[in-house]
């Protein structure tokens, strides 16, 4: 579709994203799960656990979108499937803890390893008119430790996306779902050096 009909309806759906300036507008900024790897059979036969508090799994977080607007989600509990999945790739079983402390529960199920996520965003828009940001930055800091609390191993990982108008006028969260995606795949490649997982 060209011409006059096709600038009206971009210049109306361009309307519908500014009707609402100032307001913060939720989105879910996990990946794409379908393009994220999946090892078989993972790398280790062992078992490994991950911790999110319950406080964490359900934190809002605000950043940057356009027109003066800003997105909110909450990338604990947005990004938990995909850490599962790239841990699933190098261990056998992967358990999600309620309490660091539960010794018990690691030792019926020989949870070598305990693995806890820390998340930070960055988002913002080069339009003036529409919200949904444009660009979009992830960084996860992991840190695992053994049975005996001890520290074992660090990683630090970005991911970064960009969406077009074009693009996410149909998935208003792609440049944050491109930006994990990109995230867990460089965890999942940090992973692979992760001596605990032969």
């Amino acid at each position: 579709m060209s011409g006059p009909t096709a600038w009206l309806r971009g210049a109306s759906l361009a309307g519908l994203f500014a009707l609402c300036a100032g307001c913060a507008h939720t989105i879910v900024i996990g990946p794409d799960m379908s393009r994220l790897p999946v090892e078989t059979p993972p790398v280790s036969s062992g078992a490994a656990a991950y911790y999110i508090s319950s406080e964490n799994r359900e934190r809002p977080v605000t950043s940057g979108g356009g027109g003066g607007d800003s997105v909110k989600y909450t990338p604990y509990k947005d990004l938990e499937p995909a850490l599962f999945r790239v841990l699933s790739n190098h261990f056998a079983q992967v358990y999600a803890l309620k309490s660091p402390q539960d010794r018990a529960f690691m030792q019926e199920r020989n949870v070598r390893f305990v693995f806890t996520p820390q998340y930070s965003t960055t988002s913002s828009s080069s339009s003036l008119l529409t919200w949904p940001p444009t660009e979009f930055t992830l960084t996860i800091h992991v840190e695992a430790v053994d049975q005996d609390q001890k520290s074992v191993w660090q990683a630090d990982v970005t991911g970064s996306g960009q969406a077009t108008f074009a693009e996410f006028k149909r998935d208003f969260a792609l440049a944050a779902e491109r930006a994990s995606e990109q995230a867990f795949r460089n965890l999942g490649a940090k992973l692979a050096e992760f001596p605990g997982a032969k």
